[in-house]
C-alpha cells in the first residue's frame, strides 16, 4: 500500500505540472489501498506514457544535449523523492504544491530540451503551442494571484476547495477574528472544534472570539480547554487570568497569572499580575510582580507608572512621585502619569511641581484643558490656604 500511494503521489505531481488547473493549498489525499483503485491505474498509464515518450525522444536528441535532458529528469526525481518516499511523515497535507517548486526546475529543463529536439517540420507548430501554453499559464497565474491577496480570501478559497478540514477552518476563523468578523469566526471555529477538538488552537481562537463579544464565561471555558490540550501554553493561562480579573475573581486571576509565569516569565505577565494584585489590595504581591517586571524590562515606563499608583494607594506619596518621574523620563508623552504626578505632588504640598505637571499635561492634551485648569486653580487656592485637597489619580477621560 505504501508503494501504491507513492506511485499515485508521483503521478499527481506530474499532472499538476502539465495541467495546473486544480490548484489548492490543501489537498485532501485519500489513501490508495488496492491495485484495482482507479487512481493507481491512471497513474500507471500516465507514467507508462511518459516513459514511452522519453524512449521515442532519446534517439532524436543530439549527443551533446542528452546529459542536460538526463540532468533535468534526475533533478526532478531526486528533489521530489523526499516528499514521495517520506509522505507518511509530512502530516495531513500529504500532497502540496509548495513541495513542487524545486523539482519543477528539472522538469522545465527536460521539457525545453524535448521541444528543441523536435524535427524541423514540427518546430513552427511547436512555437504556436508554446505561445498558447504561455498565455494559458499566465492567465492561470493572474487568476490564482487573486486567491493570495489576503488571509481571508486565501483561506475562504482553500476551505471551499477542501471542506471539513479542521486546520483550515481554524486558520480561517483566526483570520476572521483579526478582521473583526467575530460572529463568522465563531461559526467557523465551532465547526472546526466539532471536527478536531484535540487541536488547542481552535479553543484559543474561540476564546478570543467569545471575548470580543463579551461572552466571558464561554471564553474562559475555551481558554481552559486550550490549556488542557496544551499545558505549556503560557498565553492561554494569561488570557484566562485577564478574563477572571474582568469578572472580579482576583485571587483566581493571580493564580492563573502565576501558572503563566511558571511557563514563561515575561515582563508583560508580571505587569498585568501586579495591576490585578493592586486592585485586590494585595500590595506585597503587587510590589513583587512590579519589581520582577522592572528587572526584565527596565525601559518600560508603564511598569514604573504602575509602581507609582501602588505607592499612592498605600499613601507613600514621596515614593509615588519618584516612580512617576522615572516613568516620565522614559515616556514623556504619558498624559495619565503627568496628571497622577501632579495630584500626588499636591498631597506632598509640592505645589510648584504640581502646577508644572498640570501645565505639562495641558500642553500634551489641550482636549483635557478643563481637567488641567481645574487642578491648577485648586492647587493655587489650597496653596494660599495651606490645606491639602482630596484628590485621587486616575485615567483621564
Amino acid at each position: 500500500q505504501c508503494v501504491l500511494n507513492q506511485v499515485v503521489l508521483f503521478s499527481t505531481y506530474l499532472k499538476v505540472y502539465f495541467f495546473p488547473v486544480w490548484l489548492n493549498a490543501f489537498h485532501t489525499f485519500r489513501p490508495v489501498l488496492a491495485l484495482s483503485d482507479q487512481r493507481f491505474v491512471m497513474a500507471g498509464v500516465l507514467l507508462a506514457g511518459l516513459g514511452a515518450f522519453c524512449r521515442l525522444l532519446w534517439p532524436v536528441l543530439e549527443h551533446r544535449i542528452r546529459p542536460h535532458f538526463v540532468l533535468g529528469v534526475v533533478w526532478f526525481f531526486v528533489t521530489l523523492s523526499p516528499v514521495v518516499v517520506f509522505f507518511r511523515r509530512i502530516g495531513e497535507n500529504v500532497f502540496g504544491e509548495r513541495y513542487f517548486y524545486l523539482p519543477a526546475l528539472g522538469m522545465c529543463l527536460a521539457v525545453s530540451i524535448a521541444i528543441l529536439a523536435l524535427p524541423q517540420r514540427f518546430k513552427g507548430r511547436a512555437r504556436i503551442v508554446v505561445i498558447l501554453v504561455l498565455l494559458l499559464f499566465s492567465a492561470r497565474t493572474v487568476i490564482r494571484n487573486g486567491v493570495w491577496q489576503d488571509d481571508v480570501a486565501f483561506y475562504e478559497s482553500t476551505v471551499h476547495a477542501s471542506p471539513n478540514q479542521g486546520p483550515l477552518l481554524i486558520n480561517l476563523g483566526y483570520a476572521y477574528v483579526t478582521r473583526g468578523r467575530t460572529q463568522e469566526a465563531i461559526t467557523v471555529l465551532e465547526q472546526a472544534r466539532a471536527l478536531r477538538p484535540e487541536i488547542w488552537q481552535v479553543h484559543e481562537n474561540l476564546g478570543r472570539a467569545y471575548r470580543q463579544l463579551r461572552r466571558l464565561d464561554e471564553a474562559l471555558l475555551a481558554y481552559q480547554q486550550a490549556t488542557i490540550q496544551n499545558p505549556s501554553r503560557a498565553t492561554a493561562f494569561a488570557d484566562q487570568a485577564s478574563i477572571l480579573a474582568e469578572q472580579g475573581k482576583f485571587s483566581q486571576a493571580i493564580a492563573a497569572y502565576q501558572k503563566a509565569l511558571d511557563l514563561d516569565p515575561q515582563w508583560e505577565i508580571y505587569f498585568n499580575m501586579a495591576r490585578i494584585a493592586a486592585v485586590a489590595r494585595k500590595f506585597p504581591e503587587a510590589q513583587q510582580a512590579y519589581d520582577a517586571a522592572a528587572r526584565l524590562n527596565r525601559s518600560e515606563g508603564r511598569v514604573l507608572a504602575g509602581m507609582g499608583d501602588l505607592w499612592f494607594a498605600q499613601s507613600r506619596y514621596a515614593d509615588a512621585i519618584t516612580a512617576y518621574k522615572k516613568a516620565l523620563a522614559l515616556n514623556a508623552s504619558d498624559l495619565r502619569t503627568w496628571y497622577n504626578l501632579a495630584d500626588t505632588c499636591v498631597f506632598e504640598k509640592r505645589f510648584e511641581e504640581a502646577i508644572a505637571a498640570y501645565e505639562q499635561a495641558l500642553a500634551l492634551s489641550p482636549q483635557s484643558a478643563a481637567r488641567a485648569r481645574q487642578g491648577i486653580e485648586t492647587v493655587r487656592i489650597r496653596q494660599a490656604q495651606g490645606r491639602v485637597p482630596t484628590l485621587a489619580p486616575g485615567p483621564v477621560n
